[in-house]
Parts: C-alpha cells; sequence; structure tokens
C-alpha cells in the first residue's frame, strides 16, 4: 500500500495544478476541471496551507463547470467555518470573489454574510463587514433587499431561542446600515439616478415599518443615522410623502409611549420612551426641515403632557424637555413660508392660555442653560404676538404674576438669555396706555378784576385821606392784570355793598390807605367757589348779635351752602337792610382777620373768650 504524500509533496502537486490550468487553452479544458476538483478536495484537508491554496484557486475555476458551481460554493462556506481563524477570513474573501464571477450567487452570499455579523472576532467582524459593502456595491437593491429581510423578518412562529437570535442580528444589520454602510450607501443611491431612487424608496418603505415596529432605541439608530441621510429627508428628490409618513409614526410611536411612562409606578415620570421619538420628530421637522411641523405642535396641543396634573407628575429633567421642545416646535412653525393657517393660530391661542400652567413648572426648576431661557423667550414671545394682534387681549390677573415671578427669577440669573426673559416679562405686564382724556371743565368764576393804570407823578404825595381814583374797566386801554387777593375782593365788596354807592355809576370807591394798611407784595391764592361757601373762621365764631340781618338765624354748623342760598343771602346784602346795628361791615361778605380787628375796640382774643361787646 503506497504511502500518503508528504504535505510538502501534496503543496508542490497542488500548485503545478493550479499553475498549467492558469495557462492552458480554453477555460473547459481538462486541466481547469482537474484543478477545481483539486481545489475543493483540498477544502476539506486538516493542513492550513492546503486549504488557503483551495480558497484562492476555487473561484478561478467553478463558473467554466455549472455542475460543479454548487460544490464549489460549499467549499468556500466549509472555509468560512474553519477552525482556523486565517482561514476563515479567506473564506469571507472568497465570497466576494464569487460574487463578482456569479452576480446570480449575490444574494445568497450576502446572507451568508449578514449571519458572519455575529462573530465574536472583531478583525473577522471588519472583513464581513468591508465584503457586505463591496456587495452594495456591486449590486445595492438585491443587497438592501436582503438587509431589509434581516430589520423586518416575516411573521412566522419560531422558538425563543431563534427570537433572540433574530433580534441580536437586526441591530447589528441596522448598526452596520448606520455606521460602515452610511456613507458609501447614500453615494450610490445619489450616483444610480432614477435607479438610485427605486431603491431608496424600498429602503426607506422598510426602514419606516422597523420604526413602527420596534422600540425607542432601534428607532432611533435607523432614523437619525440611516434615514435623515438619505436623499429623500436631504434634497426632496424622493416625494415628501415619506417624511410626512416618519412624523407620523414617530408621533404615534410617542403617544403609545407616553402611556407606558405615565404609568402609575412610575412616579416621577422621566419620559425615557417618549422622548425618543420627540426628539427624532423634532429633529425631522426643525433641523432637517423635512416635514410640517404643525403635527408636532398639535401632538403637543393635544397630549396629556399640557395638562397641570400630568406636568406635576414629571420630573424636573422631563418638565424642562417638554418647555423646550414644545418652544422649539412653536419656533419653526413661525418660520413656514406659507400663511398662518386657522388650526395653528388656534394651537397658539391655546399655549398662551396654558403658560400659567407651564411657567410655574419652569420657575421650580430654575435652570441654568442658555438654551431653556431661550424657549422660556420663545414662549413669551408668542404672548407678546397675540397681544399685538388682539388689541382688546390683555395678560390675565394669574398670567400676570407669573410673569412678575420669571422677571425676577430672570434677574438672579443674570445671563443674557435670562435678561432678554426678564425684558419681555416686564413690557408684558406694562399697564396698557390709557386714551388721553379731555380736560375736566372748570366752572369760570366771576371775579373781579383789579385794573392797574401806569403810576401817577403824584403817586406818593397824596396826603393822607386822599382818595386815589380807579379807572372803570370800560375805560382802560392799557395791559390788564388781575389781583385776586382775598383781602382786594372783600374791600370791594364792602364798597359796593354801601348804601351811598348803590346807585352809582360802578366805579370803585377809594378805601382809606389807613383803613386798609399797605398790600403785601406776596399774592394770596385765589379763592374757588368752594372757599366762598365755607364759613370764615370769624363767622364760625362771631355773636349772633353781630351777624348782618342776612344771617342773623343762620348757625356756625361745618356745613355747606348751596349756590342758591349764597345767591339768596347776597340778594339781601346791606343795599336793602342797610348797615348792622354795630356799624360793622358785613361779615356774611367775608372779612379778614386784619380788618375785624380794625374795625373793633376789643381784641380778638377778648371777643373770643366773650370779654368784649
Amino acid at each position: 500500500m503506497p504511502a500518503h504524500p508528504s504535505l510538502a509533496a501534496q503543496e508542490r502537486e497542488a500548485i503545478d495544478l493550479f499553475g498549467r490550468a492558469d495557462r492552458r487553452g480554453p477555460p473547459t479544458n481538462s486541466v481547469r476541471r482537474d484543478a477545481l476538483v483539486l481545489a475543493i478536495h483540498l477544502s476539506r484537508s486538516p493542513h492550513v496551507s492546503l486549504k488557503r491554496l483551495a480558497a484562492v484557486n476555487i473561484v478561478k475555476f467553478f463558473r467554466a463547470f455549472p455542475d460543479l458551481e454548487e460544490e464549489a460554493i460549499n467549499a468556500i462556506y466549509d472555509l468560512c467555518e474553519d477552525q482556523d481563524q486565517n482561514i476563515r477570513i479567506q473564506g469571507y474573501r472568497a465570497i466576494v470573489q464569487v460574487s463578482k464571477e456569479q452576480p446570480a450567487s449575490v444574494e445568497r452570499n450576502v446572507d451568508v454574510l449578514v449571519q458572519l455579523l455575529q462573530s465574536d472576532e472583531p478583525r473577522e467582524v471588519a472583513v464581513v463587514k468591508t465584503a457586505l459593502i463591496q456587495h452594495l456595491e456591486m449590486n445595492s437593491k438585491v443587497s438592501l433587499g436582503v438587509l431589509c429581510d434581516q430589520i423586518i423578518p416575516p411573521d412566522e412562529p419560531i422558538e425563543d431561542e431563534d427570537k433572540l437570535i433574530r433580534e441580536r442580528l437586526r441591530r447589528l444589520v441596522i448598526a452596520f446600515l448606520a455606521e460602515e454602510a452610511r456613507e458609501p450607501l447614500v453615494s450610490r443611491l445619489k450616483s444610480q439616478g432614477d435607479s438610485g431612487a427605486e431603491q431608496e424608496l424600498a429602503l426607506v418603505d422598510t426602514l419606516l415599518k422597523a420604526v413602527s415596529k420596534f422600540g425607542g432605541t432601534d428607532a432611533a439608530k435607523i432614523a437619525k443615522d440611516v434615514l435623515f441621510l438619505l436623499p429623500s429627508f436631504n434634497n426632496g428628490r424622493v416625494p415628501s410623502r415619506h417624511s410626512d409618513e416618519l412624523l407620523r409614526t414617530l408621533l404615534a410611536q410617542a403617544s403609545a409611549s407616553l402611556k407606558e411612562d405615565l404609568a402609575p409606578r412610575r412616579n416621577p415620570a422621566s419620559l425615557e420612551q417618549t422622548r425618543v421619538y420627540l426628539e427624532l420628530s423634532d429633529l425631522l421637522c426643525r433641523g432637517k426641515g423635512a416635514s410640517d411641523p404643525v403635527q408636532l405642535l398639535r401632538f403637543y396641543c393635544t397630549s396629556s403632557l399640557m395638562g397641570k396634573m400630568t406636568l406635576g407628575r414629571l420630573s424636573e429633567n422631563a418638565r424642562l424637555f417638554f418647555i423646550v421642545y414644545l418652544a422649539q416646535a412653536l419656533s419653526a412653525c413661525s418660520h413656514l413660508p406659507s400663511p398662518e393657517s386657522g388650526e395653528l393660530a388656534s394651537m397658539r391661542r391655546q399655549v398662551v392660555d396654558a403658560l400659567t400652567i407651564i411657567l410655574p413648572f419652569f420657575i421650580q426648576v430654575a435652570p441654568s442653560d442658555a438654551q431653556a431661557w431661550r424657549s422660556c423667550e420663545t414662549l413669551l414671545q408668542t404672548c407678546q404676538q397675540r397681544k399685538e394682534q388682539q388689541t382688546k387681549w390683555n395678560v390675565p390677573a394669574p398670567l400676570h404674576s407669573v410673569l412678575v415671578e420669571i422677571a425676577n427669577l430672570a434677574n438672579d440669573k443674570q445671563t443674557p438669555e435670562s435678561k432678554r426673559v426678564g425684558d419681555l416679562s416686564r413690557l408684558l405686564t406694562r399697564p396698557p396706555s390709557l386714551p388721553a382724556k379731555p380736560p375736566p371743565q372748570v366752572m369760570q368764576l366771576q371775579v373781579p378784576i383789579l385794573n392797574i393804570i401806569p403810576a401817577d407823578p403824584t403817586f406818593g404825595n397824596r396826603g393822607t385821606g386822599e382818595e386815589e381814583s380807579v379807572v372803570p374797566r370800560e375805560q382802560q386801554g392799557g395791559r390788564k392784570l388781575s389781583i385776586r387777593g382775598q383781602h382786594d375782593r372783600q374791600r370791594r365788596k364792602r364798597k359796593d355793598s354801601s348804601p351811598a354807592r348803590s346807585g352809582g355809576s360802578g366805579a370803585s370807591t377809594p378805601v382809606s390807605a389807613a383803613e386798609d394798611g399797605p398790600q403785601s407784595s406776596t399774592m394770596k391764592r385765589l379763592k374757588t367757589a368752594t372757599d366762598e361757601e365755607t364759613p370764615s373762621l370769624l363767622l364760625r365764631m362771631g355773636h349772633p348779635r353781630r351777624l348782618s340781618p342776612a344771617t342773623g338765624s343762620r348757625h356756625t354748623s361745618r356745613s355747606r351752602r348751596s349756590s342758591q342760598e349764597l345767591q339768596s343771602q347776597r340778594s339781601d346784602s346791606p343795599q336793602h337792610h342797610g348797615p348792622s346795628s354795630a356799624g360793622l361791615p358785613e361779615l356774611s361778605l367775608g372779612i379778614s382777620i386784619k380788618g375785624a380787628a380794625r374795625s373793633h375796640s376789643h381784641s380778638l382774643l377778648d371777643r373770643i373768650q366773650g370779654n368784649g361787646t
């Protein structure tokens, strides 16, 4: 029985045969067929060097012999499962060559490579990912189809163990698309024109299903790291219905997650799952500008997050998250190019009405970061916009109190953002300016005017007792000055009420300088109608017998008399009844203390004490 050839002899024979097959004639000649059969046989050898020769040469000859093709590909798959890492890596690289030589095998080979992503060896995983990227470049449509099938597997009953394997594999595929394959995939889709757009649509549909089916972590990875980078969500080449559909999917998931996050056992609620979908929605609407932010604002306005009870259950971090993202949705809506719809205007009013509930929680958190204060500024700007658009609307009292607290908190923070919030709060709480009122109508009192004529050369040379003539108003041609001192008015009233002058021509009767004394240089205040109606001090202290006939029955009470009583009493002045029995001037017309002192032999103190007569 012949001995087995040594390893070295086997290597020499194999190398010689592979060399002759590579140099000789047509691809289907017998030498090439013998070389392929030998390579398949060597793939099962226990020797690493011989397996390495098999991995390199199988891919050279299998295409020419369809009857050996299946056996040849299976031999390569066996190499991918070899115990030696170097042989396995050789098998991974051989798969790529098989796909290049036989495009029909791309789908099958991509599926094998996806399974190989589960390897625990980082070096091997890197080679597998490179092989998958090469397949995407060779045939992106088929390759993406296989990857999508791994993300959304068919709904069929499977064992729990298989379910765990499938979930792990799905996450591996999503991570591959979001990281290593992201840039080459996007570049490939852009370069293929209409064909790339068609492939992108298929990928988007699959990823949308994945977002709606799986949890927040996978959804965030798919949306943020894959979908948002595709041309569909950047240059508008694909109909925008996909971005709107993605937003609806995200908000539906947010609504379902909110119920779970607000379960009674979670207190305080952190919105751990809900915030993932709301962050993605905000990025889609505001960051990418790929969808309508009105849908996002509608979610906030119709969800329970706007209620006081829900906000009270949230953690401080979750409250601040809601306030910030609500403000960002409002800001995104304000930048829409189309005119504001009735729905948007209604939601703006709803947000303003809810500020009485929302802002107190902002005050409780008392944030220091600039983003939070910018969000508060956006909310107050919405309030200011309503005040400007609705002239009859004023800040309600509860909101007014909250804005005052916001202004105080802003002063404490002393940041540029908080300063703007403080200024806006004070502007909103400023009282509305009232329309100018017409000046009140002042009752014009007929006050006698003392006419002053130019100085007489003989003024000051008159003797004591000489009368100083006063020119009547009708004859005055110079400038008129009104000296409305109380003493002057009383002096003129006494002169006018004298019986000897009652029928005169109307000119004032001179009064002795000795009687009145020198006039004070300081003008006394005007005597108003109220002053005239109030009894004077002397009148209230006077003896009844000293009162004039017109006021003889009047008591010294402090009540005011009506103007009709005053006119009636003035009509009964001494021009009808004559001077009083004591020869005093008519007290009902008013008299100064100085004049009263001169007109009575006893002092004022004596008369008050009752010693005078």
